[in-house]
């Protein structure tokens, strides 16, 4: 047995290099998919299976031919924040690579169980991809990726933690408990689904309101009516969650009123290619983002706006503007 774990050791070894490039490309390339089809996700993390894990793996389920039968030496997981962008990456994944095997874990679980939730998929490089020199040698690795939301996540680790696997292993007192935070967690998937998509109705309506009446008018001014105001006015342009939550804050600090910041907008607008250019180079096709037309807009339009954090180029541009603006 000692020889034997020796020879494995030292398969594993010379093999660990292969796994560790396997998984640094194909988190790379799950980054790149999901954010080309501006997917949010909370991480994509990968690992390589420790040998004393796969030997006792071996053991346990009496492998004969342990490097082929063993699934996982690559490990990726993918953490979403929605229930519906589930589907969307299990379709990149299905277009992208070569499914071995796929499972939901939700449907191993009878309607009165708690348990483990997640998409796992088996999978191997596509043919194409071996042509490039990242990919080359890893043909016949196998790599595990699983896909779940960050509350299914949740409910993973403190099931690891708690060491329960099915309701027969958990004491009667405690079932209605853990019953109730797994229906919970369920549930609160659900609803956060639920919110977003409210949201996003509620943001096309405002769109299709202001289009209809030919101007932007809203009651309130939270982050919701700010990127709809964004979106009728810059529909062109992308979007940056990040950019604009942090640029409402600012508007909200200096106190500006929706219909201020409606007039900033209006101003701004037949400025924006020159913005455009004037960011990107004259050659360039890239386009601003919204909340950055917008920052430019109270840099120039509003007194009170502190312009000592920006770059000397930009408080150039600033400047631009004010004068195409008739400031």
């Amino acid at each position: 047995m000692e020889h034997t774990v020796e020879i494995l050791k030292q398969v594993y070894t010379d093999k660990k290099p292969l796994f560790d490039r396997t998984c640094g490309n194909i988190k790379d390339a799950l980054s790149i998919f999901l954010s080309d089809q501006q997917i949010p996700y909370l991480t994509i993390s990968s690992r390589v299976k420790e040998f004393d894990s796969f030997f006792e793996k071996i053991d346990r389920k009496s492998y004969e031919n342990p490097f082929d039968e063993t699934e996982d030496f690559c490990g990726i997981r993918v953490i979403l924040y929605y229930l519906t962008d589930i589907s969307k990456v299990i379709q990149i994944i299905e277009k992208e690579f070569d499914v071995q095997n796929n499972e939901n874990k939700s449907d191993n679980l009878d309607v009165n169980e708690f348990g483990y939730r997640s998409h796992h998929f088996i999978v191997k490089i596509k043919d194409r991809w071996l042509e490039s020199p990242n990919y080359r040698g890893l043909k016949d690795i196998k790599i595990e990726i699983q896909v779940r939301t960050v509350l299914m996540h949740a409910w993973a680790e403190i099931e690891h933690k708690l060491g329960y696997k099915n309701k027969d292993q958990v004491p009667n007192d405690l079932k209605r408990k853990l019953f109730l935070i797994s229906a919970k967690l369920e549930e609160a998937d659900n609803q956060f689904q639920e919110l977003t998509a409210d949201i996003g109705q509620y943001k096309k309506m405002l769109v299709t309101k202001a289009i209809k009446e030919g101007s932007f008018n809203s009651d309130e001014f939270n982050l919701n009516t700010f990127q709809a105001l964004m979106d009728y006015y810059f529909p062109d342009h992308e979007r940056h969650l990040v950019g604009a939550a942090d640029l409402f804050n600012e508007y909200k600090a200096l106190e500006i009123p929706i219909h201020t910041i409606v007039e900033y907008a209006e101003r701004i607008k037949p400025l924006v290619p020159y913005i455009d250019k004037r960011v990107y180079g004259e050659k360039s096709d890239l386009k601003t983002h919204q909340s950055n037309i917008m920052s430019y807009a109270l840099l120039a339009f509003n007194p009170k706006a502190n312009r000592n954090t920006s770059s000397e180029g930009r408080k150039k541009i600033i400047d631009e503007l004010e004068k195409l603006a008739g400031q």
